[in-house]
């Protein structure tokens, strides 16, 4: 019996030790708003919960259409609106009102990064009536399982 809890420990120990090594590092991009928001001093440090943003090419239409002839994926695009502010905004409430341990900054998802959006449970958008996604985009959202609207979100 002792062999089977020992071996339950060390896969379970094993399982959170590969959590954590597998979180990406942390990438900050300018906002539409806000450029200089300050840096938590804890912003680097591993957690269980990461408040994942979506980072999308946009179209030409729309409030922020204005924003297409940036390079989405350097930021100042529709996918920044109110960012970074209000993902840390979150995620110092939910540090305070929950137990969960919660990263103190957000992190920038690019649909683009290979398997990359697999890797966050929570994967937050803005916009959706902006997204200008290629169809790769589309398939690998669509089968990430989280957007079950995408089908209808099409243009």
């Amino acid at each position: 019996m002792n062999r089977k809890r020992l071996l339950a420990l060390v896969l379970s120990l094993a399982i959170v030790a590969g959590l954590y090594a597998f979180q990406a590092p942390f990438r900050e991009y300018p906002g539409q708003e806000y450029n200089d928001f300050p840096m938590p001093p804890d912003a680097r440090e591993k957690t269980e919960f990461v408040f994942a943003r979506m980072m999308y090419p946009q179209g030409s239409w729309g409030i922020f259409g204005r924003l297409w002839r940036y390079d989405w994926r350097q930021g100042r695009s529709a996918w920044t609106n109110d960012y970074p502010r209000s993902d840390r905004h979150f995620t110092l409430a939910l540090r305070r009102l929950t137990r969960v341990n919660v990263r103190s900054v957000e992190q920038p998802v690019n649909l683009d990064d290979g398997d990359d959006v697999f890797n966050w449970p929570w994967l937050y958008s803005v916009g959706p009536n902006q997204w200008n996604l290629t169809e790769e985009q589309y398939q690998r959202l669509g089968s990430s399982r989280r957007f079950r609207a995408c089908q209808k979100l099409r243009p």
